[in-house]
């Protein structure tokens, strides 16, 4: 009787790739060090988050007679993208101070780019460590802009799609999944309309390219229109509410720079369109990702990040990764490449503003690609994730405590405006003449919107607001006059036009005497300065000043509802 060969030994387990601990852990280290600079700075380096401070502020105080707000402002709440931040932080306003509530708002916003990173990327049945690397995304240019609404926006979007692709490929789950994606979609919507060209092109592909396990393959076109017909019935809130907001104010005058067109029309004209050249695109694209500090720290944990796509392949030399658990590698990494390339797409094919509705348009893709390009790298052995586990999340430490450094460095800079803030009368108009709105810490122009952070704290009038901006829900009560803005261009400043409108006048870059010449001494005179900051008031009393607030309101909205309010 022949022998039978011995049965060969049940194969070892494979080693766990990723320790639960160590994956509790790194989570924990990493979403903690992402928020980290949120709160440990007083003032944050972000252009327009005073700008946003202010609406709040005068919101929350509208009828409140103590204050002139209102005298000067209406509200105007109507179905339009911005209402999301201003409802949301407005609301944790009234129980928290109004700072500490639009700290919330930021952690959300950060928390939002590693979580939903790791949504998507569950969804595509993709290892998670590389969403440790997302949280430094965050802390981009549009932060530094203080774009808080697209900051919300960006990884609403990709949740969306993460959603949107669970209710294709799990059945079980699809009609949750769609009532889920509409929900994120729509509140995606209600922070900022700009994502939505992503995901008007993503969805299409991610139909395209995915394959849903209850589509038997002899049921043609009719059985993928039953599969899609859940899911994409999840966009059809937002795009209701798309509709609406276009039909009523979507296409309205804007106060932006020029006017603007106030018809759709007018809108897609070449002539409003505003382009930015392919090279500078390019060239300026990972800038975009960090760069706030000046002394270029922040950019270290990038280039460990783009390190870790130069190191990641050739670790599969060495160690080789489980296969993935889907019938179709190669459609999936083309789906993965297809979303990478959309995003990136939209970033150099946009205009960079469309004069009188929006500015700064392309360059806000330009964080979303580099999230998405997260997806792209490729699965790794069981030490070589857990290297990479460690590696994501010291580069979210590294990140956190350079930022926090340099916001903390930012706030001692910025502290004595707080200080010059305390030197006004209550309720002053402020007339900023920021000739130097540069910081010594931050690159951007960050001082920019000095005089409504003055204004904000004293319950006072800025010469400049967000006011009367299509998505604001804020508008000036008296009809705006035609005039220029020294905010924007303190070089054009002329007192005889626009000074009496004003009882505070905030200086940086220029004394006093270059200004005001004879009047300072006589009508005017310097009320506190510190730290190349000047505060200069009038002479008179402050009675009377405050008798002129409703005769100086349209003189004060003139000069403010001529400035930039597509934000």
């Amino acid at each position: 009787m022949k022998r039978r060969p011995p049965a060969p030994p049940p194969p070892a387990p494979a080693p766990a790739a990723i320790p639960p601990r160590l994956w509790r852990v790194a989570w924990a280290l990493a979403l903690l060090a992402g928020i980290a600079p949120v709160w440990l700075a007083r003032d944050l380096p972000m252009v327009d988050l005073p700008q946003h401070l202010y609406v709040l502020e005068v919101l929350r105080h509208l009828r409140d007679a103590a204050t002139p707000f209102p005298a000067v402002f209406v509200s105007q709440f109507r179905f339009v993208p911005y209402l999301g931040y201003y409802a949301v932080v407005g609301a944790l306003n009234l129980a928290l101070p109004l700072e500490a509530a639009n700290r919330i708002w930021l952690t959300l916003a950060v928390l939002a780019f590693p979580l939903s990173l790791a949504l998507l990327l569950h969804a595509l049945k993709r290892p998670l460590w590389p969403a440790l690397l997302a949280a430094p995304l965050a802390y981009g240019d549009g932060f530094a802009w203080g774009f808080v609404n697209t900051l919300m926006a960006m990884p609403l979007a990709v949740a969306s799609l993460a959603l949107f692709v669970r209710a294709l490929e799990q059945p079980a789950e699809r009609a949750r999944s769609a009532v889920m994606c509409g929900t994120v979609a729509l509140l995606g919507f209600l922070t900022h309309p700009a994502p939505l060209a992503f995901l008007v092109l993503a969805v299409p592909w991610a139909c395209l390219t995915t394959r849903a396990p209850d589509h038997a393959p002899g049921q043609g076109w009719r059985g993928s229109l039953r599969i899609l017909r859940l899911p994409l019935s999840a966009f059809v809130p937002v795009g209701v509410g798309t509709l609406a907001w276009l039909v009523t104010s979507g296409a309205a005058h804007s106060t932006a720079p020029g006017g603007g067109p106030s018809t759709v029309r007018g809108i897609l004209s070449p002539d409003t369109w505003q382009h930015e050249t392919l090279r500078a695109n390019l060239g300026a694209f990972m800038l975009l990702l960090s760069n706030q500090l000046r002394d270029g720290s922040d950019n270290i944990p990038l280039l460990a990040t783009v390190l870790v796509f130069a190191l990641a392949p050739i670790a599969r030399f060495f160690e080789s990764a489980p296969a993935p658990a889907m019938a179709s590698p190669g459609l999936d990494r083309l789906r993965r490449a297809g979303f990478v390339a959309i995003a990136f797409a939209l970033y150099l094919m946009l205009p960079l503003a469309i004069r009188g509705q929006i500015q700064y348009l392309s360059p806000r893709f330009g964080t979303l690609t580099a999230l998405l390009a997260l997806a792209l790298l490729p699965r790794l052995g069981p030490r070589s994730q857990r290297i990479a586990v460690a590696w994501g999340a010291a580069v979210a430490i590294a990140s956190g405590v350079i930022l926090s450094r340099g916001y903390r460095q930012f706030a001692e800079e910025a502290a004595p405006l707080r200080r010059i803030a305390s030197a006004c009368a209550p309720n002053p108009h402020v007339l900023g003449l920021v000739f130097d709105a540069e910081s010594g810490i931050a690159w951007r122009p960050v001082y920019l919107h000095a005089a409504v952070m003055v204004a904000r704290l004293r319950d006072g009038i800025s010469d400049y607001s967000l006011a009367n901006g299509n998505q604001i829900p804020l508008r000036y009560r008296n009809t705006p006059l035609a005039g220029a803005a020294a905010e924007w261009h303190p070089e054009r400043f002329d007192y005889a036009a626009q000074g009496a409108a004003y009882d505070h006048f905030l200086l940086r870059g220029a004394r006093p005497d270059s200004v005001f010449g004879a009047r300072l001494g006589t009508e005017l005179e310097v009320a506190a300065s510190e730290a190349g900051w000047w505060l200069v008031r009038r002479r008179t009393s402050h009675a009377s000043a405050d008798t002129s607030h409703s005769s100086s309101a349209a003189r004060v909205t003139g000069s403010a509802a001529s400035q930039p309010s597509g934000r």
